[in-house]
């Protein structure tokens, strides 16, 4: 028997099985499948609009990866929880109803955040895209805010910015380049930057949802969805902007607010800036304002310093110097534990930050409604109506005139008076700041002139040139000039500096004025507190409206503060139930009335003795009582 050996010519030959035919076809399938869903998901992210990320493979796949991080940690936008806390709502819920229908679909794309579209009215769609120029072009917001291509979305769109000298506005938002708000063009949702309670509110009410990148915006920016008609557009307009007088007036309306009693604020002013620019001390009633108005605030107080960059408190030098203008040697002390010299429209920025102050409203006169309430009318014809008028309106009140037409006037001091700002040159600022006390500079010559004189600005702490300075200073009216209130006021100033012969820095800081400065009219004025009819608790005053006085003590700002805390506290006791609104108002009004002319009257004395020569000054008010209060609203080191 012979065994066959198959030897080098004869091959085995093996011919593929069905099986594996069919295997390598379903992957080859499966990678072209693969392969041509990429590129339309791919093409079609492109098409949708990539936002801020560059529209190119490798800003696809950065996308995708994060999509995956996401899906891994199982994100649920729809969640408020992971917002913060912190910080208020100044968003009134009242104008945010609850969305109708249910929330529209997103993209599958992580980025950009986009919905399905939705049918938009025509009318609604004009408003919503030119939403962000009529913004940032109306007074008063222009004043904050500019429109400029959105950075965020690869300037696909419009969008609201934070003017670069305003970053008091919305801070936190340094993490997209100051940006608050834009529109998406292709299909109409908005992202927009809120505080995390009104973030939470628009989410609670169907209207949008948190941005799911957390690590390159704040927490609070979030995705507002489309609108569909006009009504919808004004909902999405209460969302988008909330930026809002005096800062007495808005640190009542703060505390209002955290009181969660409701209130509308009204300003004559087309804007926040349009009032005087000065500067006042910050003393006894630093708690009282404080204790209206949010931590976050509190926290910054010390950026409305006229000088940011000194703590007087640290240097030993919290109190008030009062200087021999003559020859510079110090004649009096007082202590001013913790004091601050605050720039009064730094402040009013900063308190009106989180209000919605309604500005360009003149009072006009208001009347008693049958059903209890008050109406008020301005001078542009407009109207509204509440439970309590509160005239908070400032030294010339036009509420408290109309309270009291025969009695609401203002009393002229025999007195010149020039408040003023002034800039000089570098080397002239310099060597003026340099040689001025620390907290504020207060000079009396033994003529009975007296100066005030402190920086007011100081934008660039490194330009000497970008300060600014106030002078404030007052003199008897001795001579025939010194009635003329209208014309030469400038040249007047420094004639009568120069006869007098005064030390420096005052003799430069005057001299040096340029001859351009504006130097307005104006008088020394009080209003001496007088009970008021308060028609049963409907209409009350609070502030300089109620209680107007002389800067020669530096206590008007204190208790502006303090009176708003007290209103504050009474209308808090008629929310609780504890008093009714005529009780607690009467209960005010009458402590109002005791303290206001009995500080009013004391400044007043203390304004004659200032300028009746620095031997008399050791009788004044302010050689018994010092930098402290009158009344019993005592506070830490103003005991």
């Amino acid at each position: 028997m012979y065994r066959f050996h198959p030897g080098p010519s004869v091959a085995r030959i093996r011919r593929p099985s069905i099986v594996g035919k069919m295997t390598a076809q379903y992957i080859f399938a499966g990678i072209a499948a693969a392969g041509i869903a990429f590129w339309f998901d791919f093409t079609s992210w492109k098409s949708a609009g990539t936002g801020g990320t560059p529209p190119t493979l490798e800003g696809y796949l950065k996308i995708r990866r994060w999509g995956l991080y996401l899906l891994y940690t199982r994100q649920n936008l729809l969640d408020p929880s992971p917002l913060p806390d912190s910080g208020n709502s100044y968003i009134n819920p009242q104008k945010i109803p609850d969305r109708v229908g249910s929330r529209p679909g997103l993209t599958r794309w992580t980025l950009p955040q986009r919905q399905f579209p939705e049918d938009i009215t025509p009318a609604a769609s004009t408003t919503l895209h030119s939403l962000m120029q009529a913004f940032a072009g109306t007074a008063p917001y222009s004043q904050y805010i500019e429109t400029r291509p959105s950075k965020t979305e690869g300037g696909t769109g419009p969008a609201i910015y934070v003017k670069p000298d305003v970053k008091t506005i919305n801070p936190v938002a340094h993490k997209i380049f100051y940006e608050i708000a834009h529109v998406h063009p292709a299909e109409n949702s908005l992202h927009v930057y809120v505080s995390p309670q009104d973030a939470k509110l628009v989410m609670k009410k169907g209207w949008g949802q948190r941005f799911p990148v957390t690590w390159i915006a704040p927490p609070s920016w979030i995705m507002v969805y489309a609108p569909r008609n006009e009504d919808e557009v004004e909902i999405v307009r209460e969302i988008v902007l909330i930026i809002g007088a005096g800062p007495a007036g808005c640190a009542l309306a703060h505390g209002l607010k955290k009181a969660g009693i409701p209130f509308s604020i009204y300003d004559k002013g087309a804007d926040v800036y349009r009032h005087r620019h000065w500067a006042f001390t910050l003393g006894w009633a630093r708690p009282f304002l404080f204790g209206l108005i949010p931590e976050e605030l509190s926290a910054q107080i010390n950026t409305c310093q006229v000088d940011p960059y000194v703590d007087c408190a640290a240097i030993g030098e919290d109190r008030i110097v009062i200087y021999n203008g003559q020859t510079r040697e110090e004649a009096f002390a007082f202590p001013a534990p913790n004091a601050r010299e605050i720039n009064i429209r730094k402040l009013r920025i900063l308190l009106a930050e989180q209000l919605n102050v309604q500005y360009g409203k003149s009072f006009s006169h208001y009347e008693m409604k049958e059903d209890g309430g008050v109406k008020v009318y301005f001078e542009d014809g407009s109207s509204d109506e509440g439970d309590v008028l509160i005239g908070i309106d400032g030294a010339m009140s036009k509420v408290r005139r109309c309270l009291l037409p025969h009695q609401g006037e203002m009393e002229t001091l025999p007195f010149a008076l020039m408040n003023f700002n002034a800039s000089y040159t570098a080397e002239q600022a310099l060597f003026i700041k340099e040689r001025l006390h620390k907290l504020v500079d207060i000079a009396i010559h033994p003529a009975g002139h007296y100066i005030r004189a402190n920086v007011l600005d100081m934008p660039d702490e490194k330009n000497p040139s970008t300060w600014t300075f106030q002078i404030l200073t007052t003199w008897p009216l001795k001579y025939v000039e010194d009635y003329d209130n209208d014309t030469d006021r400038l040249k007047r100033l420094k004639a009568h500096v120069k006869r007098d012969g005064w030390a420096e820095p005052y003799k430069s800081a005057i001299e040096w004025i340029p001859e351009d400065t504006a130097v307005l009219r104006d008088g020394l004025k009080i209003w001496k507190t007088v009970p008021w009819d308060n028609h049963s608790g409907r209409v009350t005053l609070c502030g300089d409206a109620a209680h107007a006085m002389t800067f020669h003590r530096g206590q008007g700002a204190n208790n502006a503060f303090y009176s708003a805390h007290c209103l504050v506290e009474a209308l808090k006791s008629v929310q609780d139930g504890s008093a009714t609104l005529r009780d607690a108002i009467s209960a005010y009004d009458e402590s109002i009335w005791k303290r206001g002319a009995n500080e009013v009257q004391i400044s007043k004395a203390q304004s004659f003795f200032t300028h009746d020569g620095l031997d008399n000054f050791i009788n004044s008010p302010v050689m018994k009582l010092g930098t402290k209060p009158s009344h019993n609203a005592k506070s830490a080191g103003y005991e």
